[in-house]
């Protein structure tokens, strides 16, 4: 139901893009599965974040958070993170968006944050502001993704 309805989403038929979300996630959770249940409730947010239906977006991201953090899905929860970020931005929420996709930083080198980070929130930052944010970024950290978190911030 999970490949369904991202297929449908996909195609532009949204609500039973959704639809079969939803029933993906009622599965998930009677069979006790926190991971289906995590990338059901990422999906549905994706889904939500395109058609332009934020609040729900950002209660399906929190969810899909929350539950990655019981299955110690880092990548999963990364990109949660990510997405998150992406719908409290398109809500005028800004430094809530900034916040969620540094949280990233803080999960193992490798995880989605890394590459996730929604470009389409600003341009790329220059050079000088990219120099400029490295002073706060600590070694080990997801230095690309803090470097465009802290010029957006005008760090």
């Amino acid at each position: 139901m999970n490949n369904l309805g991202i297929c449908l989403d996909g195609l532009g038929r949204s609500g039973e893009g959704s639809a079969a979300l939803r029933e993906s996630l009622r599965l998930y959770r009677l069979a006790g599965d926190l991971h289906g249940c995590a990338s059901a409730a990422n999906n549905l947010g994706n889904s939500f974040l395109r058609q332009g239906r934020y609040d729900l977006a950002e209660a399906y991201l929190r969810q899909s958070v929350a539950l990655c953090r019981q299955a110690h899905n880092d990548r999963l929860e990364a990109l949660s993170l990510a997405n998150l970020g992406e719908a409290c931005q398109k809500l005028g929420r800004r430094r809530e968006a900034i916040r969620c996709c540094g949280q990233g930083r803080n999960l193992p080198v490798g995880s989605a944050i890394h590459w996730a980070w929604p470009t389409s929130w600003t341009s790329t930052p220059s050079s000088a502001a990219m120099r400029a944010s490295r002073s706060c970024c600590t070694p080990g950290t997801a230095g690309r993704t803090h470097a465009r978190a802290c010029a957006m911030a005008g760090h």
